[in-house]
């Protein structure tokens, strides 16, 4: 393998796996940590190995990722759904006001369950770095957009554990699964884009319809918008 390629329509793997559309890794490409040693900017990738070494590894990591409050396993233990096949966790960054009592930086995520649980839990609430939420008035949601935010993520919070605990399948973990792969996997995705007329706008993610995976030259487990 070559780390540099001179001609844009030759995969820098050359090799006999490779097939698809060639692809430039440019400094807007997020390149995982774990392919870092491997993929750099400069390179080319043909579909086959820019799914294997950008897009199917991002989605790796993200399934992956682990709650990181410092009581997660004890929270999950009193859990009333233990003995229920773990679903995938729904992380979000720390809110800001748990940051200092829980002793975690502004990148860290949490599911839900602890997010939840950390407001009724008497070790934090009786520690002075502790803050709790501010509830909202309607006539004030216009005025505090934040305040507004940690109120419905308190809602969300308190509705998700809800469900977790009572066992009911939670038909959202596919699109919050879908919503974590930020990137169409469509070979003309950036293509199709650039012919839109509204390039801001968010797109919805599904699964690859089968009949389309061996002419798109994608695995069953792509998505596309």
């Amino acid at each position: 393998m070559d780390n540099t390629s001179t001609f844009s329509n030759i995969c820098n793997f050359d090799s006999i796996e490779c097939n698809g559309r060639i692809k430039p890794i440019t400094y807007n490409t997020k390149i995982p940590k774990s392919t870092e040693l491997i993929i750099s900017v400069g390179m080319y990738l043909c579909q086959i190995h820019y799914n294997q070494f950008i897009l199917n590894e991002t989605r790796n990591i993200n399934y992956n990722k682990s709650c990181e409050h410092p009581k997660h396993d004890e929270y999950k233990n009193q859990s009333k759904n233990t003995k229920k096949k773990s679903s995938k966790l729904n992380l979000k960054k720390v809110p800001k006001r748990l940051i200092e009592v829980l002793e975690l930086n502004e990148s860290s995520e949490i599911c839900s369950m602890c997010r939840n649980k950390t407001d009724k839990d008497s070790e934090y609430l009786q520690n002075e770095k502790y803050k709790a939420p501010i509830p909202i008035k309607k006539n004030n949601l216009n005025d505090n957009d934040n305040l507004q935010d940690e109120s419905i993520e308190t809602i969300q919070d308190e509705l998700i554990e809800a469900i977790q605990d009572e066992s009911i399948e939670v038909i959202q973990n596919e699109s919050i699964e879908t919503k974590q792969i930020k990137t169409c996997q469509h070979p003309k995705h950036d293509e199709y884009l650039n012919q839109s007329k509204n390039t801001s706008k968010q797109f919805s993610l599904q699964k690859v319809p089968t009949r389309l995976i061996k002419v798109l030259e994608l695995d069953e487990l792509a998505m596309i918008c």
